[in-house]
This record gives structure tokens, sequence and C-alpha cells, in this order.
């Protein structure tokens, strides 16, 4: 169930808990790429947002105009990018979405990549308790620097085993992460 990027974030928001799970084990290697990305994405549609409102509330005049004694854009732009951020990873976003069209959507949106990053962190929690050779393939495995030869060259193992130990680790991560999001959604 490989996930193109431009969906993913769709896909997780309708998925079930087992889907989802599913999701961040295929986009393993690069999640946190993929997060970030669509991060950066959300930050500018609301940020051309913001531009949209502030021109409607005065008049486009195609002039610009300065609206107070000091103005230093660079540090403007950087300073909104980093509380946007933080807004939309900690989930308040009044402030931010003030005057925008539609301020929900976005709403939704950064809610959905913010359990994604989450959930993220927590399969990665569940890797980390399987057994050391467990681990140690499975993270490669997934990781992408090994292929599926050279992880039963370097276990010392056949390519079957290999295999199997694959399938065991990802069954007992689907179940050990699917209990924890259980109780997580439960409770929202």
């Amino acid at each position: 169930m490989a996930t193109g990027a431009i969906r993913i974030v769709d896909e997780y928001a309708t998925a079930n808990i087992k889907e989802r799970i599913e999701i961040i084990l295929d986009n393993y290697p690069n999640f946190l790429e993929i997060m970030d990305g669509f991060e950066e994405s959300l930050k500018y549609l609301i940020i051309n947002g913001r531009k949209m409102a502030k021109r409607r509330s005065r008049g486009d005049l195609g002039v610009r105009v300065q609206t107070s004694g000091f103005s230093d854009p660079t540090a403007n732009a950087a300073v909104d990018s980093v509380m946007l951020t933080e807004a939309i990873r900690s989930g308040n976003m009044d402030a931010e979405l003030k005057g925008i069209e539609c301020p929900e959507q976005y709403r939704k949106e950064a809610e959905v990549i913010r359990e994604m990053r989450d959930d993220y962190f927590l399969v990665k929690a569940q890797i980390k308790t399987l057994p050391w050779q467990d681990y140690r393939v499975l993270d490669s495995y997934l990781n992408g620097s090994h292929d599926l030869v050279k992880l039963a060259e370097e276990a010392d193992c056949t390519y079957d085993g290999v295999k199997n130990r694959l399938k065991r680790a990802r069954n007992r991560i689907r179940k050990s992460t699917a209990l924890y999001l259980e109780r997580k959604y439960e409770n929202n």
C-alpha cells in the first residue's frame, strides 16, 4: 500500500488504525520529511491566505503602504514562520488563522499532520522494543540501508529466514502500536 506523498494526508485522515500503521511503515524512511513538506506547504497556504485577507481589508491598490514606523520584512517573515510552525505543532492556531477564509480546513489539515507525526514516533518507539536482532533487521530494512540479501548475509541466515523474521517483527509492531493507538483515539 505504498502511498504517493501528494495523497498521504488525505488517506491518513480517513484511514483506520491498521491502515495508519501501514502508511507509516510503508513510508518509514522519509516519513518525517513528508510531514515537514506538508507542514511547509500548509504554512505557505496560510501565509498567502493572510496576504489575501490583508489586501481585501485595505483594498488592493497595487501600492505598498507602510503601516508602522519600522520595517524589517526578513525578520518579520522569519518570526511568522517560526510562530506558524509552533501553532501547527501545538494545535493552537486561532491567532494564526484570524481573517483567513475557511480556517477549519487549515485547522483540520494541521491536526492530521500532528497526528501523523505523533503516530510515527509511537511506531518508532515500538520498533525499539523489539529484541536486538529483530530490531537491527527491521530498522535496517525499513530505513532502506539493507536489502533482504544483505540482511541475510549479515545475520548469517537464509533469505527466507530473514524474510520470516521481518514479517514477524512487522506483525509485532502492528499489534503493539495498534494497542496504543486504540487507547489514544478512544480518548479523543
